[in-house]
């Protein structure tokens, strides 16, 4: 997890426009470039090991993608020998094995240049518009396709983060059998939410262990402010009224919730100065 630094990285104080920003997932990868601004690249299918920890994963998508990826570069970067400053989000619960996986796949990208990495939950928080340099703690859950994360924020850092191996994938697989048995839309997001606990129920879950540990440390309810859903789960409604109903908080999610990590370390990377604490050296 990320903690206080004592400064930015020179190459970074001094300029941005030779530094990318890469979200790795499942299903799709995120690049991001001061000419090109977000590109979307769908991830090589065969690229993640099934069960792989999300970090390990997101090393072999990496590998496998990296050509796709130069060809979206700018041709500047693309001629570079020297290699450029890549800032890569990376799950608050990867281990240092994982972290270590996904540095070397980028390398291969990057040839001699630096390489960040910075925690997933941080980079959505930034991209949501939240202060993540705030005192009060924020939670945010983020959803993808083949696992979940939750992180509460304070300080700027993640002072808790717990991972679920459900994401999107198992939801969509039961709200499809629920209308394949009943052949019609369901009536609302509770009945639907109802037949799709079991899925739903692990991710609550997660959040009610991460909440509760993080309020004990810090005696603060830290979901006093709500919760933020980012990921494609922010597209599922049986989600967002379970976790309503069940914590007893407000769910909200930014306009763009599928590219609120890849904006935010667009809009950290443009603010070293303001966040210095942020960034590995």
């Amino acid at each position: 997890m990320t903690g206080p630094k004592s400064g930015a990285p020179r190459h970074l104080r001094r300029r941005h426009a030779d530094t990318i920003g890469l979200d790795v997932g499942a299903w799709t990868t995120r690049l991001w470039t001061r000419v090109n601004n977000v590109t979307d690249l769908p991830t090589p299918l065969t690229a993640a090991r099934p069960g792989a920890e999300r970090s390990d994963a997101s090393a072999s998508v990496m590998a496998a993608g990296r050509d796709a990826i130069r060809s979206q570069l700018p041709r500047g970067l693309r001629r570079r020998t020297q290699g450029f400053a890549v800032v890569a989000a990376v799950p608050a619960r990867a281990s240092v094995i994982g972290r270590r996986r996904l540095e070397a796949a980028i390398r291969s990208l990057n040839r001699s240049g630096p390489v960040l990495l910075m925690d997933a939950p941080l980079a959505a928080a930034a991209g949501t518009d939240l202060d993540i340099s705030g005192t009060s703690p924020r939670v945010v859950l983020d959803v993808g396709v083949h696992g979940s994360e939750v992180a509460v924020l304070a300080d700027g850092r993640v002072i808790d983060a717990v991972s679920c191996p459900i994401g999107c994938r198992a939801m969509e697989r039961t709200v499809l059998s629920y209308l394949f048995r009943r052949h019609q839309v369901p009536a609302g997001p509770p009945e639907l939410a109802k037949d799709s606990y079991r899925p739903i129920s692990a991710v609550v879950g997660a959040v009610r262990t991460v909440t509760q540990r993080a309020s004990m440390r810090t005696g603060k309810d830290v979901l006093e402010d709500g919760l933020v859903l980012v990921g494609g789960g922010a597209f599922l409604p049986p989600l967002r009224a379970t976790l309503q109903a069940e914590l007893a908080t407000a769910v909200t999610s930014p306009v763009d919730p599928l590219h609120a990590v890849i904006r935010g370390l667009a809009l950290l990377t443009a603010e070293t100065d303001r966040h210095p604490w942020l960034w590995d050296t």
